[in-house]
């Protein structure tokens, strides 16, 4: 009887993750991708950090030999297996954006930045955008928006 019951519970409490995963899932999707919740451009900058002139010193010693051609520096923290980095990626490539990736996996300095920014950023995740001097986290086509330099 206590077996069965713990059962029920137990399956009671699947259900109702499923079902907040699902949920959150569909705000996100919401939030990101419906012009319902178009965000001001004062929001999305107040969402990103600052990066320091250390980080981005140590950046640009990662990209020496990258030419951005004008445009405001735009670097991808990524890893090769991140699905939102793929995500990102295509969609700067589409937009025309030149964008230096530093891949977390490639060796102990990009290892050690990565650690920097994500202490800046508060999270392990990828990818991290840094486009000038502000670092986003995850991707939406309207954080880089935000910045001055940026359009499609």
């Amino acid at each position: 009887m206590e077996q069965e019951n713990f059962s029920k519970n137990i399956r009671g409490d699947l259900w109702l993750l499923t079902i907040l995963v699902l949920l959150s899932g569909g705000f996100y999707f919401l939030r990101n991708y419906s012009p319902l919740f178009e965000r001001s451009v004062e929001a999305i900058l107040a969402d990103s950090v600052q990066v320091g002139p250390e980080t981005l010193a140590g950046l640009k010693s990662l990209s020496a030999n990258f030419d951005f051609k004008g445009q405001v520096p735009l670097y991808m923290i990524s890893s090769k297996i991140c699905h939102y980095c793929d995500i990102a990626r295509a969609d700067i490539q589409k937009a025309g954006w030149k964008v230096h990736e530093v891949y977390v996996e490639s060796g102990q300095e990009a290892a050690r930045l990565y650690r920097k920014i994500s202490q800046l950023s508060g999270t392990l995740g990828t990818p991290q955008l840094i486009a000038g001097d502000r670092l986003f986290v995850g991707y939406q086509r309207e954080q880089i928006l935000a910045v001055p330099g940026f359009s499609l």
